[in-house]
């Protein structure tokens, strides 16, 4: 076991509910672009895991990208008025009617998207799409009750979409989305088996965008709404995990979540080339679940030899509300862009009943784009309030808990950003980029596999009871920078490279915030050739090091209570060397292959999350008009 360091106290309750999280490890998400005359390219994502995203600030040129919220929360579905797409993969739009591309691969790891815009008329355009991921065979290393246990996970999804445009005033658009999750929690042991997970995610958005004129109000509108919901929380005892037969091992439902939002903005110009605007956003949670199941609990250690738990619920999440206010200022002369702006938010019965999120919070928006051919500057000073949601937790790790306690929104009073970037001269290109932020109220989620699986005791520590958090209590202010840089060479179809690399420190609350594994160092580099216009090869190497994620530990406080710790836990680097290559038949019909974690490394994503070794896939895919 690593040593660990305990830095801080949390507020955590007594009750330990351990807890843990780990990320999708088998992602299979895909973007179909289509290159020059209709040539089907398949970028595939790392297949290993899901590389939580690095912050990069590449430059940004007109118009200026700020979204209508005017503050990082947001909501899907986002505007659904492009084509059909793979479920959460890009939204490039294809220029053609639609597509088919199925893959599978080791562990009996398989992908099937499909799409097609059945209304393809000037005014009227209108789609649908599938997704099916899944894997279900790899045995996961390490110590398991059942050597003949396997991994499985499945994904469904469906949506819809339609888009009109009003000639001469605007577009009007609108979509349903459907995901079913259905997954077993693959690095727990003994709690009554493996348990397994069930998740129901619905959205639907309506909105209207207005022309843009240099000499005419702008304005837009939308409606969404978004149900997010588990099927079960399994507890798990102090120290041990629990008999199948124990009626703590499914003690509460999971939480549902429904979240209703409403965005809109409105741009008076007040010249040829600038303008004065706001942005407003409102958001209302809602939540249930969370309750105790039924049925007589016994005196024993868990919880704390309390019988009297029937029927309540572990923490009444009340209905909260977030209004964000963006007024700005724009200028766009073409080679400059400028926004100057504040936001400001109210916010209303976030948290818990005795610790409520403030009500009144401002951060700035501000931000400068210069281009002078070759050469780039951006200079941001932004920042605000971003929702913590069971569906928030969930994109950063898939496996998170599946019973939210805290609806505190995390703030943010400075994200600031300065980045150069040169080129291309003769094919290179150069870009460095520097940042800092300030941040109150970061979430550090539990260790939920971890928290069910018995060799992540703390025995090195006999003062610690179990290294697992609790119900996404652990938060953290932290106030840190970050400098990358990006190199690249593009020799056209004979080849190309680029990488870019990031250092951010990670010393408790001296960090800027980059994964739940706060790596020190990202880095990424990929080359690419095309030998022929019909084929295409690509190696790709992915970085993260050192490594060190924080959750909570219990030190004996007497009298049989547990008071919670903060610690650090060391984990190992991780590594991906992948390889990918794809062959046009026609300008329709394609074929690849690829490997992921050539090196074969063994890597503990997160406590208690193993990932495969080498992976292989196959797959195809046809576009059609």
């Amino acid at each position: 076991m690593n040593k660990n360091k305990r830095i801080l106290r949390s507020s955590a309750p007594a009750l330990m509910l351990a807890l843990g999280v780990a990320p999708a490890a088998a992602q299979f998400d895909q973007t179909i672009n289509v290159e020059g005359k209709y040539t089907p390219q398949i970028i595939r994502l790392d297949r290993i895991n899901t590389f939580p995203r690095q912050e990069r600030f590449p430059l940004e040129t007109a118009p200026l990208p700020y979204d209508a919220a005017g503050l990082v929360t947001p909501f899907s579905p986002t505007l659904s008025s492009m084509p059909a797409t793979g479920w959460r993969a890009s939204r490039t739009p294809l220029a053609s009617r639609g597509y088919v591309d199925l893959e599978a691969g080791s562990w009996l790891d398989a992908s099937l998207s499909a799409g097609y815009r059945f209304l393809d008329m000037d005014a009227t355009k209108a789609g649908i799409r599938l997704q099916h991921n899944s894997t279900s065979l790899w045995k996961p290393w390490g110590v398991l009750y059942d050597p003949d246990f396997k991994r499985f996970r499945y994904d469904e999804a469906l949506g819809a979409w339609i888009t009109h445009s009003v000639d001469g005033k605007g577009t009007l658009d609108a979509s349903l989305d459907y995901h079913l999750g259905y997954f077993n929690y693959y690095g727990s042991e003994g709690v009554k088996g493996i348990p397994t997970q069930t998740l129901n995610d619905v959205s639907a958005r309506v909105g209207w965008t207005s022309l843009s004129k240099p000499d005419d109000i702008s304005w837009n509108a939308s409606a969404a709404v978004r149900y997010y919901g588990m099927r079960r929380f399994t507890a798990v005892s102090w120290n041990t995990p629990l008999p199948s037969n124990d009626p703590l091992v499914d003690l509460y439902t999971g939480t549902r979540e429904t979240h209703v939002a409403l965005n809109g903005g409105v741009l008076f110009p007040t010249a040829e080339k600038s303008g004065v605007g706001i942005d407003l956003s409102a958001n209302v949670l809602a939540y249930g679940g969370g309750r105790y199941l039924g049925g007589d609990i016994p005196s024993g250690d868990y919880p704390a030899g309390d019988t009297d738990y029937e029927g309540e619920d572990i923490e009444t999440l009340s209905t909260m509300g977030l209004v964000s206010l963006t007024p700005y200022y724009r200028l766009s002369t073409g080679n400059l862009n400028l926004r100057l702006g504040a936001v400001v938010d109210i916010t209303a019965n976030a948290g818990p009943k005795n610790d409520r999120y403030g009500a009144f919070h401002l951060a700035p928006d501000v931000r400068l784009d210069y281009n002078a051919g070759p050469v780039g500057l951006y200079v941001k000073a932004g920042g605000g309030t971003r929702l913590h949601t069971l569906a928030s937790t969930a994109m950063l790790d898939y496996y998170a808990s599946p019973l939210l306690t805290n609806t505190s929104p995390t703030h943010t009073p400075l994200d600031a950003a300065l980045g150069v970037s040169f080129g291309p001269f003769s094919g290179f290109s150069a870009g460095l980029d520097i940042a800092f932020r300030w941040t109150r109220g970061e979430y550090l989620d539990g260790w939920y596999m971890a928290g069910m699986r018995k060799m992540w005791m703390a025995s090195a520590d006999p003062d610690l009871y179990l290294l697992g958090g609790i119900v996404q209590e652990s938060r953290l202010n932290t106030h840190g920078y970050s400098v990358g840089l990006r190199l690249g060479y593009d020799a056209g179809k004979i080849f190309s490279i680029k990488g870019n690399v990031s250092y951010q420190p990670q010393k408790d609350e001296k960090s800027y915030f980059n994964g739940l594994d706060r790596p020190r160092w990202v880095g990424h580099v990929e080359a690419e050739t095309n030998p022929w216009n019909t084929l295409h090869l690509g190696l790709a190497y992915d970085y993260r090091g050192v490594r060190n994620i924080l959750g909570t530990a219990y030190v004996d406080g007497g009298a049989g209570y547990g008071l919670p710790v903060l610690i650090s836990h060391h984990l190992p680097d991780v590594t991906n060397l992948s390889f990918n290559a794809s062959y046009a038949f026609n300008s329709r019909f394609s074929v690849r292959v690829g490997a992921d974690n050539l090196l074969n490394r063994k890597i503990d994503w997160l406590p208690a999350q193993p990932l495969p070794g080498v992976t292989f896939t196959a797959g195809l895919s046809y576009i059609f008009d």
